[in-house]
């Protein structure tokens, strides 16, 4: 079986939806040690890659030719929620470059942070690139051929040259041939590989763990790490799960969304990689699943679980503020 039940959706005491769920999760020797349903389950890690997207930002000496610092790399990680902070930044990074958002090429969206999206409508203002959730992430691929004078026009399909250094980026963190796995396309236009669970997970214990990397990669490693850690509402948002567990770990614990119920995780003290799908892609399991399975692990402390606990409301309730419900690990 692929999936197993993981998280069940309570109306009152009435079980009204199931969430299935299947992971990986590895050590940085590469050693499988612990797996829900099938670990060779393949699927499409989208922008849980992230992390090693943005390696060649730093690896090339970009990051350094631009002046740019720890809240660049963390944005280039980032499925940001389009608040100010993320937009701001997105803009200015642009003019350092001598761009605009035109040169962008992931397409025109909306913010998906509510407070965000309710500001912009108010403003009356149609949808931007600067908007889109990996804007950050273009920006810093822009960053890359600007500084090694590749043309920024297609720097999102496959055969452009920063498309083929996130290829083979890829191949020596996960050790595996990427230029042999099936390749389609992203939501925001870029090269998407299909891996499976064991071997992203395999990718995130080496980017937890880069101790086996080249020395080049290795520094730039320690410096997304350290980024990511010190401002993961770069990565996410003010009030993302993910800013909420690197906060309540104080960067111990670095947790990154991808799509359709995708969810990784990069533990350097523990010197593991998780990696996660929840079968039906919703936001809502694939969240409980993974700080589930981080506590289940042992990985989240008793202090950083309380803390979790109170800021992660797990209760349903109708419009009308009443709770009706609740979600739960599945019996």
């Amino acid at each position: 079986m692929n999936f197993e039940k993981k998280v069940s959706v309570y109306r009152g005491d009435i079980e009204e939806s199931i969430h299935f769920g299947a992971a990986a999760v590895v050590n940085s020797s590469g050693d499988l040690v612990h797996a829900v349903g099938n670990p060779e389950l393949v699927a499409f890690p989208r922008s849980a890659l992230k992390f090693i997207q943005a390696i060649a930002l730093l690896e090339t000496g970009a990051a350094r030719a631009y002046n740019l610092g720890p809240r660049h790399f963390s944005l280039a990680c980032a499925s940001h929620a389009g608040e100010y902070i993320h937009i701001n930044m997105v803009n200015e990074w642009l003019h350092q470059l001598g761009l605009n958002e035109d040169n962008l090429a992931c397409g025109a969206d909306y913010p998906m942070d509510r407070q965000a999206l309710y500001a912009v409508l108010k403003r009356g203002s149609d949808p931007r690139r600067s908007f889109h959730n990996c804007s950050g992430k273009h920006a810093a691929f822009l960053t890359v051929c600007k500084h090694l004078d590749y043309p920024v026009e297609n720097y999102h399909l496959l055969k452009h040259p920063v498309q083929q250094m996130f290829v083979k980026n890829l191949g020596i963190v996960a050790e595996l041939n990427a230029y042999q796995l099936d390749w389609e396309v992203d939501g925001c236009g870029f090269p998407a590989p299909a891996l499976k669970l064991v071997q992203t997970a395999h990718a995130m214990a080496r980017f937890a763990d880069p101790s086996a990397l080249p020395e080049s990669m290795l520094t730039s490693v320690k410096s997304l790490q350290a980024a990511i850690a010190k401002y993961p509402e770069y990565m996410s948002g003010t009030t993302d799960l993910a800013r909420r567990v690197i906060d309540a770990t104080n960067g111990k614990v670095l947790i990154k969304i991808g799509a359709e119920g995708f969810f990784v995780a990069a533990v350097p003290q523990s010197k593991l990689g998780i990696a996660l799908k929840i079968a039906d892609g919703s936001v809502r399991g694939a969240q409980f699943f993974i700080v589930d399975l981080l506590n289940e692990l042992d990985l989240i402390d008793h202090e950083a679980s309380k803390t979790l606990k109170q800021r992660l409301n797990h209760d349903v309730f109708n419009s009308r503020g009443e709770k009706v419900g609740r979600i739960a690990k599945a019996q």
